[in-house]
């Protein structure tokens, strides 16, 4: 899932559409960290999304009251709070109540993150 740092909400809402079409990829997911398999620093695309966050955090677009590693970390888990592993279930959810959540998501991560 690209990233654009000046626009935090919308990677939060397009992780939160990725989950709802790849479930299988959020349990793997899942299943990795219950095995104690980290996430490798240099895991494909990992290294981009912390320097653009950095990046957008010295532009002052993006607080810097938090490591860049940690803004990735709380983006990512709002993003999936909904998933299957979230207890919310999303299978039989409305296309409506799908369009709510990426609003109040897209919402909530702008006013935590962006200056």
């Amino acid at each position: 899932m690209p990233l654009t740092a000046d626009d935090l909400g919308g990677y939060a809402a397009g992780l939160y559409r990725a989950a709802l079409a790849y479930p299988e990829l959020v349990r793997l997911t899942a299943w990795a960290r219950l095995e104690g398999v980290a996430t490798p620093a240099g895991a494909p695309g990992r290294d981009d999304k912390l320097e653009a966050i950095a990046e957008a955090q010295r532009a002052g677009l993006v607080t810097s009251s938090a490591r860049a590693d940690d803004v990735l970390a709380l983006v990512t888990s709002m993003a999936l709070t909904w998933s299957d592993l979230g207890g919310a279930g999303t299978e039989n959810t409305p296309a409506a109540e799908h369009d709510r959540r990426e609003q109040t998501l897209a919402e909530a991560v702008r006013r935590a993150f962006h200056c």
